[in-house]
């Protein structure tokens, strides 16, 4: 009944916020995923991201960005002397010898 009152482009208008807040809060809890904050900390910067709409994400991303100390380092793979990451595990067989290479050398 409420929304009937309003002209259609201001209830688009506050359908486009609500999903943009939506989306910049996601984009933001993904941020604070990756910062080594203590439970109490954690929980409180989720619930200004959640609940004070825009100004909350805001202060979180100057925050985010003030201290990148606090940040948690993403693995990435290291390069060994042979070129292979870590991640690419190669096992290094030796081929075994046949009777042909042993009876060669005797």
């Amino acid at each position: 009944m409420f929304l009937s009152a309003l002209q259609p482009y201001v209830v688009l208008i506050i359908i486009a916020a609500v999903l943009l807040q939506y989306a910049f809060a996601v984009f933001c809890l993904l941020k604070l995923a990756y910062m080594d904050f203590d439970k109490k900390k954690y929980i409180l910067w989720n619930l200004l991201i959640l609940i004070v709409f825009y100004i909350g994400g805001a202060v979180f991303l100057v925050y985010y960005n003030k201290h990148p100390e606090l940040r948690i380092a993403k693995d990435v793979p290291t390069e060994n002397k042979d070129g292979a990451t870590d991640e690419q595990k190669e096992v290094n067989v030796e081929p075994e010898s046949t009777d042909n290479e042993n009876s060669e050398t005797e």
